[in-house]
């Protein structure tokens, strides 16, 4: 009997610490997720800002939703100990769902998916003209992923799919999370465009350079804004008219949302 008691001890104590271990990297690459999202914050570039933002806010989700799993295994585990279960098991297998319902959901989250993901090119051009775009992007990740934790989190808890591929089952997590933050991405931006406010003015500034972004065949400027370089997306034909050092007087434009952006560019010509 005595015996048993210390075996029981040694494997709880045992257990205890693998868990503290798996909850600690679990912290950990939240943590560094979470890092890597602020250091991108700081360079100026939207586009890797963006991707590596919901990739960032992707692995927290994850792991948030990992540290419950592991949360109510060790419960589980501790009820079988207090049972004496010897097979320290945890809940039984569940059965996989149906294998119409698994075509539903993996096809139906996958299709509507991609159908976010295409369009996510044309509705950051609106983002690439705003003044300050970080104040956006921070909204749109605490808020969008707050409301994408949630979607993901209530998924997984209450109308969760099971699948014989386990895989199947992590890009279903994934998408339940992007599926939300895709959607206010896209409803947030255009909103933004859509319904502005009056003219709420005009500022003439120097262009300090331009470029081309020849792999998703974008051109850009970069103008003096608030001591800072921006950069701002622009037509190809306002583009080839643009040279470096030129004058432009910019129209600015409030949101709905209250992000200011950047209407119209027009070319100064000097007075002769």
């Amino acid at each position: 009997m005595l015996r048993l008691k210390t075996n029981y001890s040694n494997f709880s104590l045992s257990g205890m610490i693998n868990y503290k271990r798996k909850y600690l990297l679990k912290l950990l690459y939240i943590g560094i997720a979470i890092c890597i999202f602020l250091i991108t914050l700081n360079w100026d570039i939207k586009w890797i800002t963006i991707p590596i933002g919901m990739l960032a806010l992707l692995v927290v989700v994850y792991n948030l939703n990992m540290i419950s799993d592991l949360a109510e295994r060790q419960i589980q585990e501790a009820r079988n100990q207090e049972e004496q279960n010897e097979s320290f098991l945890t809940d039984a297998p569940k059965e996989p769902s149906s294998t119409l319902k698994q075509r539903l959901t993996y096809h139906g989250m996958m299709i509507l998916f991609i159908i976010l993901l295409m369009p996510i090119t044309i509705t950051g051009k609106l983002v690439e003209n705003y003044l300050e775009w970080k104040p956006y992007i921070i909204d749109l990740f605490i808020f969008g992923g707050t409301i994408g934790f949630i979607v993901s989190w209530v998924y997984h808890k209450k109308f969760k799919v099971i699948f014989p591929d386990k895989e199947k089952e992590y890009y279903i997590t994934a998408w339940s999370f992007l599926i939300p933050l895709l959607i206010i991405f896209h409803a947030t931006a255009w909103y933004n465009k859509l319904q502005p406010s009056q003219v709420i003015g005009k500022e003439k500034v120097i262009v300090n350079r331009k470029g081309v972004n020849y792999l998703h065949d974008n051109r850009y400027i970069f103008l003096p804004i608030n001591n800072k370089s921006i950069r701002f997306e622009i037509s190809k034909k306002l583009f080839s008219k643009i040279e470096d050092k030129d004058t432009l007087m910019l129209t600015i434009k409030k949101g709905a949302l209250n992000y200011s952006f950047v209407e119209d560019f027009e070319i100064m010509k000097p007075v002769k």
